[in-house]
């Protein structure tokens, strides 16, 4: 059986490269996972709002405005003017 003899600088070569090639592994999976994020999100983008879905958020905010200025005249605040 052969022994292989190693010296200190080729064990210190060797950790360099293992080090290297792992931040390079690292680099290209959050490249990759840059690259995935963005396509997801012009993907989830799709279309504008339609009308319909503007006019249900607007109710939606009309809704929470009314909660709000019930809570504040229970509470006794005005509310600040923006």
């Amino acid at each position: 059986m052969p022994t292989m003899t190693l010296s200190p600088d080729s064990v210190s070569d060797e950790r360099t490269s293992i080090v290297n090639a792992s931040k390079s592994r690292s680099s290209a999976a959050v490249d990759l996972a840059e690259r995935e994020a963005g396509l997801s999100t012009s993907a989830e983008a799709g279309p504008a709002m339609t009308e319909d879905d503007t006019v249900c958020v607007l109710a939606v905010l009309a809704e929470m405005q009314r909660i709000i200025d019930r809570h504040l005249e229970k509470t006794g605040q005005t509310q600040p003017k923006s």
